[in-house]
């Protein structure tokens, strides 16, 4: 039941993620909101071959390593809320603290 809840949160996580390198929230710093570790986990998918007139499946399991997330905040010119989540590293994740301003634009 725990490795289902890790790949939910991995799954979750990487689609916020994708959803905000698209252009839904351009903001590059902000005052971090929250921070998130998904630990070490495994996923499964499946690909298929034709064989013939047939899709043969051909499932596969792959490893997922440590990732850190922070979401950071802030209003924008029209005092409405945006927010963005960004990919960090485990010591960057360490040193910063909710509440921190964080600045991404480089």
């Amino acid at each position: 039941m725990k490795d289902v809840w890790y790949i939910t949160t991995a799954f979750i996580l990487g689609l916020a993620v994708a959803l905000m390198v698209v252009g839904c929230s351009g903001i590059t710093n902000g005052e971090v909101r929250s921070k998130e570790f998904v630990p070490e986990h495994q996923e499964t998918y499946t690909t298929y071959i034709k064989v013939g007139e047939v899709n043969v499946p051909q499932h596969h399991v792959r490893t997922v390593p440590d990732q850190w997330f922070v979401t950071i905040g802030k209003e924008n010119e029209d005092g409405k809320w945006k927010t963005r989540t960004y990919q960090i590293s485990k010591q960057y994740y360490d040193q910063c603290q909710e509440g921190d301003w964080l600045d991404f634009s480089d």
